[in-house]
């Protein structure tokens, strides 16, 4: 070992640092009082500056951006607005023409109802009466020699059932030569 001036180097004692947990209350290392001022100071410098910017917020939002520019949502919404009035003095136009035209549809069903009942009446004066229908001519008929129920009915065009009823005559038919039938023949 090398000695300066009387003074003998000897090596430093090696000594271990360990952590301590926080203890409450002051730091021992520092003097009394210095330690709570640096929180206040602290403290009172974020409220500040917490307060400054609600203020600067507040200030912005109640007076808005100092410089409004149109942006493109903003002019779309008021070219969206005038539309949206164009439509309703549209519609409202539309709703008076529509009911000026239910008013027209009913004055016309009006007069094609009066109409109808005009028609119904010249008709009826016009019209005639059912034409009555003639009675058919009665055709009288002198029985021949050989002349049945059927062959009379071919001739006339009328059917055998139909001469018995008119003549009265029984199932047998009885056709004698010489008898007179009535007929009523179709014209």
């Amino acid at each position: 070992m090398q000695e300066h001036l009387g003074v003998e180097e000897r090596p430093e004692p090696r000594i271990e640092v360990v952590p301590e947990e926080p203890k409450s209350g002051p730091d021992p290392m520092k003097p009394a009082g210095t330690q709570p001022k640096k929180r206040w100071i602290w403290l009172g410098g974020g409220l500040s500056l917490v307060l400054l910017l609600v203020a600067a917020y507040w200030a912005f939002w109640q007076r808005g951006p100092a410089v409004k520019e149109k942006t493109p949502e903003l002019a779309q919404l008021q070219g969206l607005q005038g539309q949206v009035q164009k439509l309703e003095r549209d519609w409202n136009q539309l709703r008076k023409e529509m009911d000026f035209l239910q008013g027209e549809q009913k004055g016309l069903s009006d007069q094609m109802k009066a109409l109808k009942d005009q028609v119904a009446a010249f008709h009826a004066k016009t019209e005639r009466p059912p034409e009555k229908k003639e009675a058919p001519k009665a055709i009288s008929y002198k029985v021949k020699k050989g002349d049945t129920l059927q062959t009379i009915a071919k001739r006339f065009q009328v059917q055998p059932e139909d001469i018995r009823k008119w003549n009265r005559l029984g199932t047998k038919g009885e056709l004698r030569p010489g008898k007179m039938l009535t007929l009523y023949p179709q014209s």
